[in-house]
């Protein structure tokens, strides 16, 4: 009996620490459902190492995102898609307003990194250091039906090294009844320091089967606390029934997933089998090598790996109460090239969304 009251305190000190995100969600949830003239999407995002079936708990160890993908994710409170729309004009990219298709999406979320030796509070200089992110995002995608493509731009602004990433993690360990992690006061950036990332990503579709493959290639760039230029290729195939264009997982870089769940005017079923892969050449990323603020453990350019793979299947489906379910599991090769951080990793990804 007391092992059950402690598991609920901590699960509810949980959702207090959540409480940065969830009134976001509740706000834009409640927009959603007063646009009747054109269909809307909520979704959310759980990652963890912990959704692979293994016990791993390390690396990229979770994340967690909202995403409201409507026209209203433009004015809302919570948007920065102005500074997006300016970025957009000033790097030449077609904006929106310009585009036959355009669709928009305003996304807040969180991303935790962690060493394999949690318990430990002293910093742990040949592993991969504590790192966390808490951000808000927009997503501009414009649809070009005549040339068989897409274009994804997204903005985000963010903190590094707030307390609250490690503060969720352990709470969630209480209740679960893991260890928790002691050297949260070790991670990048530590005390908090702003942050930004820029990206643009140009998608062709190759196989016009709509009803049962769909194929796309992609190329991307982007630039702040990840900075590479990235190419890929993605399919589902199965019983299809919406566009292309409308699920975008191959976008995602950890836990920040820079998508738009396109709403479509169908309500039907469908199920598929998705995969894909991505090529990554990095030439920076602040979750290892911090930014301007001191950090007890931070890596060079040099220690780096150049090149980074990662790779995804899953299976998703649609039904026609609007209810969208995906599961995919993830795997990123290794990110540095010395020490115990010189390491592949793998982590499942779980998307909820609701169709309005």
């Amino acid at each position: 009996m007391q092992k059950t009251k402690s598991a609920l305190w901590h699960i509810v000190k949980a959702s207090k620490a959540l409480g940065i995100l969830l009134p976001a969600f509740i706000s834009l949830s409640v927009q959603a459902e007063q646009i009747k003239e054109e269909p809307v999407t909520v979704s959310v995002y759980v990652d963890n190492d912990a959704l692979t079936g293994g016990n791993k708990d390390e690396d990229y160890t979770g994340g967690f995102a909202i995403t409201y993908s409507g026209t209203n994710a433009t004015n809302h409170p919570f948007s920065i898609d102005k500074g997006l729309v300016w970025i957009n004009r000033l790097t030449g990219i077609s904006s929106a307003e310009e585009a036959a298709h355009s669709w928009h999406s305003c996304e807040a979320g969180l991303t935790a990194f962690t060493p394999t030796e949690k318990t430990i509070e002293q910093a742990i200089v040949n592993d991969r250091p504590y790192s966390s992110l808490i951000y808000l995002s927009n997503t501009q995608q414009t649809v070009d039906e005549k040339s068989r493509s897409a274009i994804i731009s997204s903005l985000t602004l963010g903190f590094l090294g707030l307390t609250l990433t490690g503060e969720v993690q352990n709470t969630i360990h209480g209740a679960i009844g893991s260890d928790k992690a002691e050297g949260w006061h070790n991670q990048i950036s530590e005390g908090g320091e702003p942050t930004f990332k820029y990206s643009a990503t140009w998608q062709k579709y190759l196989i016009t089967n709509n009803k049962n493959l769909q194929a796309t290639t992609s190329l991307g760039l982007s630039i702040g606390y990840l900075t590479e230029a990235v190419a890929g290729a993605s399919f589902r195939t199965g019983l299809l029934r919406t566009p292309w264009w409308s699920f975008n997982v191959h976008n995602s870089n950890y836990g920040e997933k820079s998508n738009i769940t396109v709403p479509t005017t169908t309500f039907l079923d469908e199920f598929y089998f998705l995969a894909g892969a991505n090529m990554k050449l990095r030439a920076y990323n602040a979750f290892l090598q911090g930014q301007f603020r001191d950090s007890a453990v931070t890596y060079s350019i040099a220690e780096l790996e150049p090149l980074v793979y990662e790779g995804w299947i899953g299976v998703g489906g649609e039904l026609k109460s609007g209810i969208r379910l995906s599961y995919l599991l993830r795997y990123q090769s290794s990110e540095l090239k010395t020490g115990l951080a010189d390491r592949g990793f793998s982590y499942g990804e779980l998307i909820v969304s609701y169709k309005f």
